[in-house]
């Protein structure tokens, strides 16, 4: 889970798996979320580095980034470091706001950008290597915060293309 915010989804996603690597550079972000951890029983293993350019002690099997790539200076980078991570075979999964006008985001969530549209996100992926890739949006909610979001997900090929 890069870029872990308040860690909500690195334990469902360790209620389901046997580890989860959360990836951030806050360490007192990184620390709360394994006191939580530990209160729950899940098994998070803590990383802390730049989701930029980081690396994990082995090839994941799903890779998520929910709702922090807006916070990216370099999306690109980003989603680079998390194919490196992944297995082959492996996924993903980016969940991001769809492009939006609530400037406020930039101060109070660190946002360099207003959302992400479905032909950036599956660009993104599609420039990464990655395969089966399908990308939805999911309009905002008619009670609530007016944000619709774009789901993304994609598979590191199994094997390594070769060059021509």
């Amino acid at each position: 889970d890069l870029g872990v915010g308040t860690g909500d989804l690195t334990l469902l996603l360790g209620r389901a798996a046997a580890r989860v690597f959360a990836v951030d550079r806050d360490a007192d972000r990184l620390a709360s979320l394994l006191a939580r951890a530990a209160t729950e029983s899940v098994h998070v293993v803590a990383v802390e580095a730049d989701f930029h350019d980081f690396a994990l002690p082995e090839p994941a099997a799903l890779v998520t980034i929910s709702l922090s790539l807006a916070a990216a200076e370099r999306p690109a980078a980003v989603v680079a470091a998390a194919v490196r991570a992944l297995a082959p075979g492996g996924r993903l999964w980016i969940t991001e706001l769809a492009p939006h006008d609530a400037g406020w985001v930039r101060d109070r969530l660190g946002h360099r950008r207003l959302g992400f549209s479905e032909d950036e996100l599956r660009g993104l992926l599609e420039d990464a290597g990655l395969l089966s890739i399908q990308v939805t949006r999911i309009p905002p909610p008619r009670r609530g915060p007016a944000f619709g979001t774009v789901i993304a997900i994609g598979t590191r090929p199994t094997v390594s293309r070769s060059a021509p």
